[in-house]
């Protein structure tokens, strides 16, 4: 009787060291999966292919995505442009992408949601702005509901993403990449010099998320190896992040 009280007791006090020790486990795995390293693939401009064509294409992300121990290719095509409200107008940087970004790169929502699968399959003229824009475009109202103008389209504001008002960063706006390709394409006219050069970008950056982090670097070699073999010049970086 007295030997299994003492079995009780000992267990009893053993209880919360296990609680602890299995909230320090999970919390350790969800460290681990944040730090879960990313391989970035980037589009490069150089002066060899100032006028032309550059950078990672579709076919390239079609063909990456086929690889082993790559669980997701998350694209996104980015320009720096004005957002407008009214009379209010923001330099920003406009990104097309698809809902896997979020995840992948933490973004932390402050009020409605990001982009859906839905709005990529549907061409869907929505938008997601951060913090920065918002307190530039609606000082005194709410961002959720209202439109901002992008070149010549329109886009219904449907989240907002948390940034400090600190933030050195210019202001974001994500919009599905299949919107922006078929409302902008993949035409780039700049004017330098007085001159106006025309580029053609489909991918500015590419994020890869792995199965099995361990084969990182392996994967890094193969994506390699893929690319240079369709690709003449060096018109893309690619490097692993944490």
């Amino acid at each position: 009787m007295l030997g299994r009280l003492k079995q009780q007791l000992a267990c009893l006090a053993l209880a919360p060291l296990a609680v602890f020790a299995a909230a320090a486990q999970e919390a350790y795995g969800q460290a681990t999966e944040k730090r879960a390293p990313v391989i970035r693939i980037t589009s490069v401009k150089s002066l060899e292919n100032a006028s032309v064509r550059y950078g990672v294409t579709r076919k390239d992300v079609a063909r990456i995505e086929q690889m082993p121990n790559v669980r997701q290719a998350v694209s996104q095509r980015t320009f720096v442009g004005e957002m407008r409200h009214g009379d209010r107008k923001v330099k920003s940087r406009i990104t097309g992408t698809t809902t896997q970004l979020a995840a992948l790169r933490g973004l932390k929502l402050k009020q409605g949601r990001f982009l859906t699968a839905a709005d990529v399959t549907r061409f869907n003229n929505v938008a997601v702005i951060d913090s920065a824009a918002a307190r530039e475009l609606f000082p005194s109202a709410d961002a959720i509901g209202k439109n901002i103008r992008v070149g010549n389209h329109y886009f219904l504001i449907v989240g907002e993403i948390k940034t400090s008002a600190q933030s050195r960063y210019p202001p974001s706006v994500y919009v599905p990449i299949s919107t922006m390709r078929s409302r902008m394409g993949d035409m780039i006219i700049e004017r330098t010099r007085g001159l106006f050069v025309v580029t053609r970008l489909e991918i500015s950056e590419v994020l890869l998320s792995l199965d099995d982090p361990r084969r990182a670097a392996e994967t890094l070699e193969a994506v390699k190896r893929l690319l240079a073999e369709t690709h003449d010049s060096q018109d893309y970086s690619i490097k692993l992040t944490p």
